[in-house]
């Protein structure tokens, strides 16, 4: 045991939603970031609160079975990731076991059916990412912020990154000095392009608070060629200025034989392989019929509308912005597909929701943003859809919305994990409810 006045040494019971390992000392909870259950730990004190306190593993005393060495140098000064110390296998249980209690604590919900999560590979499977640039002392800082702090970790290698763009960073810094952009730089996205030829191609727009001269246009095409890179230039309150390469970029869902077209600034998953399973299971839950008018809720590109299309007499997606909308269009008409209307509505607009509830559909998805769906979920009881597949990118907002479904007669007939960021504490959960019609509950 450690005997240093500066550390505590702690037990460890269990983890916390977002990861952390939880104690207790003196009737007070703390929260141990890098701790596993069953491990004692030497940690020391980050933060004290009323309630709790949070405090930071110093070294481990006794591992616990599933203690895995993280792959990244920078672990644990990074906010990137936050599980790294804790296997793929133990991983997935940890953000089952965590979904299931936050539902079941909201609505008292639980599922007839936990199915086997989907997931894919544990590194390399980031198709988009944005860096954080920081410009002084005439160099040039580019990675990602440290865990609660705007400091920017300088990186060289993201093992979380598809390959293709982990392999842009080490140029980074370079291409930067050469476009002699100093401060005028904001932050680098960088994304995941699938060519025609099914081919992966990387790309990167940078953020500029100046406009861009010809010279620097001239470096940066330069670049593209020599890396073999999508480039763009976003110049501040200008949109986006293509420098080379203009046209869009896509990603696949190869099992639909869908195309999606995307630009800079649409939503897109941030895992393609494990967005392409995550579209099937979900088409899959929903028991698609030729006969059913399917709502698909926070549309955006048409990333599940286009597939459920195929199966489905009539597709409408809603989505509230108009730019995504008018993709998703263009997406309809590149897949030869005519049985869905995309809609620009605010799906937390009471009057929008009205405009909505008048129109006829019997099932529903919805993928809403961290927020959640609260005032959607609460047309859908008064629309009773035979079949709700809910994904969502928070569970706390699950379960919030799934207590608003349930005294709505809706039942949780099935509930998985989507595993679409490894490494870190993100969960991704789908739920499918059922509505209980009288005859039903008879």
């Amino acid at each position: 045991m450690l005997k240093s006045p500066m550390l505590k040494n702690l037990t460890i019971e269990k983890l916390s939603h977002d990861g952390r390992g939880i104690a207790r000392l003196d009737g007070k909870t703390l929260f141990v970031a890098g701790a596993l259950p069953t491990e004692t730990v030497g940690a020391k004190l980050v933060k004290s609160h009323k309630r709790f306190d949070e405090y930071q593993t110093i070294a481990v005393n006794s591992p616990a079975a599933q203690r895995s060495v993280p792959a990244c140098s920078h672990y644990g000064s990074c906010g990137g990731c936050q599980l790294q110390h804790l296997s793929a296998q133990g991983q997935l249980e940890h953000k089952q076991v965590a979904a299931l209690e936050l539902i079941q604590r909201s609505s008292g919900l639980v599922p007839a059916q936990v199915l086997p999560a989907i997931q894919g590979e544990s590194l390399g499977y980031r198709s988009r990412a944005r860096l954080s640039a920081w410009y002084q002392n005439n160099e040039y800082r580019i990675g990602f912020r440290e865990a609660a702090s705007k400091n920017i970790i300088n990186i060289d290698h993201c093992p979380t990154l598809h390959t293709q763009l982990d392999k842009l960073l080490p140029a980074l810094p370079d291409l930067c000095t050469q476009l002699k952009l100093g401060t005028d730089l904001g932050h680098i996205d960088l994304q995941l392009h699938e060519t025609n030829t099914d081919e992966l191609q990387p790309a990167l727009s940078l953020r500029v608070m100046s406009a861009f001269t010809d010279e620097q246009h001239a470096v940066l095409q330069t670049f593209a060629e020599q890396h073999g890179c999508l480039v763009n230039v976003q110049e501040n309150k200008k949109g986006v200025t293509p420098a080379a390469h203009p046209q869009s970029m896509q990603y696949k869902l190869p099992e639909q034989k869908l195309a999606i077209n995307f630009n800079w600034g649409d939503f897109t998953q941030a895992n393609r392989l494990l967005n392409r399973q995550m579209v099937s299971r979900a088409v899959e839950l929903l028991q698609l019929k030729d006969n059913d008018k399917v709502l698909d809720g926070f549309c955006g590109l048409g990333n599940f509308s286009l597939a459920i299309a195929q199966q489905a007499e009539s597709v409408i997606g809603i989505e509230g912005s108009l730019d995504m909308t008018q993709h998703a269009d263009n997406n309809a008409t590149l897949n030869n597909i005519n049985n869905v209307s995309f809609w620009q509505r605010n799906l937390m607009d009471a009057d929008s929701l009205k405009t909505l509830s008048k129109k006829k559909f019997n099932k529903a998805l919805i993928d809403p943003p961290r927020d959640g769906a609260k005032e959607l979920c609460a047309m859908l009881c008064k629309h009773k859809v035979e079949r709700l597949v809910y994904v969502s990118c928070d569970p706390a907002n699950l379960a919030r919305d799934a207590k608003i479904l349930m005294e709505g007669k809706y039942q949780l007939e099935s509930l998985y994990v989507n595993d679409m960021f490894p490494q870190s504490s993100h969960s991704e959960i789908t739920a499918c409810f059922t509505y209980a019609s009288k005859k039903k509950q008879a």
